[in-house]
């Protein structure tokens, strides 16, 4: 009887801890992996705050980073509203030790037009009061991540691609022809949108476009930064996001011609090239 009874005590214990999943520690001096805040089945007091106070003040975000629509900047706000919470949560970037530092605050007016002027607005004052006060709640319920160190090179390293491109190996390429590439429908020629307005990278001017893509609104169409998990900067690899945004809702669809994708690569094969060349030190 007391071998039956200390058995079904172990199965009870057993079956209360099986299921438990730890986090992953960091090492000491480094980042650890944090374990994920809970999803919207388990309402946290920092998710509520966030609810309430921050996804108001960055909803208007979404259009350039969230959702399949989203085009002219990183999703980093996740492919829903409801994928929001979760992902920002648990970027590091946005969600660390110092709340203070969370990109959502520090990012600023940003995406300049063809006229220099901002087209994406920063983030109210009370939009950073909710912020600090969202991170600083989380903080009370998990272990937060450090702040990840030299973001802005991945930026700096875009910059320096843009200086390491040569207007001779865009016409040898064949890229001073891009603006004349097709759509669907009856859009046209991408020079047809965007030689005037917000986007005026692929006008009729060849030198204008090529001069238009070293700028760091439309570089990053060209070429993206890795980082490693820490965030600081790893190398540059293709972008493609001029062949890439033909499949893309909300864009007249369309397909690179051959002759295009591969002056697209060489392109980007060259510029590459001769930025770790250069280490990255072209001139300007």
């Amino acid at each position: 009887m007391n071998r039956l009874i200390g058995a079904l005590f172990l199965m009870s214990v057993a079956g209360c801890v099986g299921d438990y999943q730890p986090g992953t520690p960091g090492t000491p001096g480094t980042p650890g992996t944090a374990p994920r805040p809970p999803g919207p089945a388990q309402m946290t007091e920092g998710q509520t705050v966030f609810n309430n106070q921050v996804k108001p003040e960055i909803t208007v975000c979404a259009g350039c980073h969230s959702g399949g629509g989203a085009s002219q900047g990183p999703k980093w706000m996740g492919a829903a509203q409801t994928d929001w919470y979760l992902t920002i949560a648990t970027d590091a970037r946005f969600v660390n030790v110092e709340p203070a530092s969370s990109e959502i605050i520090t990012k600023g007016a940003h995406y300049p037009d063809a006229m220099g002027k901002m087209q994406a607005p920063a983030i109210s004052q009370a939009g950073k009061d909710a912020v600090v006060l969202w991170v600083t709640t989380e903080a009370k319920a998990w272990a937060l991540p450090k702040k990840p160190v030299l973001q802005n090179f991945a930026s700096k390293e875009l910059e320096k691609f843009g200086n390491c491109m040569q207007l001779a190996d865009w016409t040898s390429t064949g890229m001073n022809t891009f603006q004349d590439q097709s759509t669907g429908g009856d859009a046209g020629a991408c020079k047809s949108c965007h030689q005037t307005g917000l986007y005026v990278m692929l006008s009729a001017d060849a030198t204008a476009n090529f001069n238009a893509f070293k700028r760091p609104q439309y570089v990053g169409k060209l070429a993206a930064a890795l980082s490693f998990a820490d965030g600081s900067f790893r190398d540059l690899t293709a972008a493609n996001r001029l062949r890439d945004r033909g499949i893309e809702a909300g864009h007249p669809p369309y397909t690179l011609t051959q002759a295009r994708d591969t002056a697209l690569k060489n392109f980007y094969d060259l510029t590459y090239q001769r930025y770790k060349a250069n280490m990255g030190n072209c001139p300007p």
